[in-house]
C-alpha cells in the first residue's frame, strides 16, 4: 500500500473513532450521565482525535494542492469523499451560536452608539 493511501486510510479511521466518542458522549447525555468521568475521559479523547483529525487534512491539503509542485496528483475516491465529509464536519462543528451572539451584540452596539450620536448632536443643536 502507498503512504498516500495509507494515510488517507489512517485519516478515515480517526474519523470514524470520533464519530464513535461523539455517540458514546451522546449517549451518555441520554442518560443524563454527562457529568461522569467516564464521558469527561471520552470528551478528552474525541476532542485530541478530532485535532489530529484536523492535522492530518490540513497535511492531505497541503499536499494536494501544492502550488509549487509540478506533478499532477490525482484525488482518488476516497480523497474526495474524506475532503467532501470534512467540509461538512466544518459547517456541523462550527460554534454557531458563538457567531450569532456576537453578532446580535454588534448590532445592539451600533444601534446603542447610534443612538447616542444622535442625542450627542441634538445637545448640540439646542
Amino acid at each position: 500500500m502507498k503512504l498516500f493511501s495509507l494515510f488517507v486510510l489512517i485519516t478515515i479511521i480517526l474519523k470514524f473513532i470520533f464519530i464513535g466518542l461523539s455517540l458514546l458522549h451522546v449517549f451518555f447525555k441520554i442518560r443524563g450521565k454527562d457529568d461522569t468521568k467516564l464521558d469527561s475521559d471520552i470528551q478528552w479523547w474525541r476532542d485530541r482525535v478530532e485535532f489530529v483529525f484536523k492535522i492530518m487534512l490540513a497535511l492531505l491539503m497541503i499536499y494536494l494542492f501544492n502550488p509549487i509542485d509540478k506533478r499532477e496528483k490525482l484525488l482518488t475516491t476516497d480523497t474526495k469523499t474524506l475532503l467532501y465529509i470534512y467540509g461538512f464536519i466544518l459547517l456541523f462543528t462550527a460554534d454557531w451560536s458563538d457567531f450569532f451572539t456576537k453578532l446580535i451584540e454588534s448590532k445592539k452596539k451600533q444601534q446603542d452608539k447610534g443612538k447616542s450620536q444622535s442625542q450627542h448632536i441634538n445637545a448640540y443643536h439646542e
